[in-house]
């Protein structure tokens, strides 16, 4: 008796598996663009599909030197006052030549914001479009005249 339980305990194991099996084959064939290891998730996060900045809007945010930045951040004008880069969380030299977004006024190593902008088209703190607004021209309204 044991070992009838135990072999359809077995079986039973050996047929899940089977048609487990059987049923990522059927899938991958059906659907070849999809793969069984991860469930797509587009439809929950579309910026998965996002494309970063093209290059040339990439080279019209300002590159400037810290020790520019320093002084400006002295005279109290400026949004930004980090003192290091928030991706790479070093600390700024002097030398060190940063890009400043100019939407939000954040400050990165250059080296370090560039990859970012080039796979995601917003800033890595807080996410907004570091390209400038487009203008919007307002038409004023005809009046009719009766």
């Amino acid at each position: 008796m044991l070992r009838l339980g135990m072999g359809l305990s077995i079986g039973f194991l050996v047929l899940i598996f089977i048609l487990a099996h059987l049923s990522c084959v059927y899938t991958r064939l059906r659907f070849p663009g999809i793969s069984s290891y991860r469930i797509s998730t587009t439809a929950t996060t579309p910026a998965t599909n996002e494309r970063g900045l093209d290059e040339s809007s990439l080279i019209a945010c300002p590159k400037l030197v810290y020790s520019q930045v320093k002084e400006h951040m002295n005279g109290g004008a400026s949004k930004s006052t980090a003192s290091s880069c928030s991706i790479c969380l070093a600390d700024y030299k002097d030398t060190d030549v940063l890009r400043l977004l100019p939407e939000c006024g954040h400050l990165f190593h250059l080296g370090c914001v560039d990859p970012w902008l080039l796979l995601h088209p917003t800033c890595p703190i807080c996410r907004n479009s570091p390209l400038p607004s487009p203008l919007v021209e307002v038409v004023p309204l005809a009046i009719q005249s009766n």
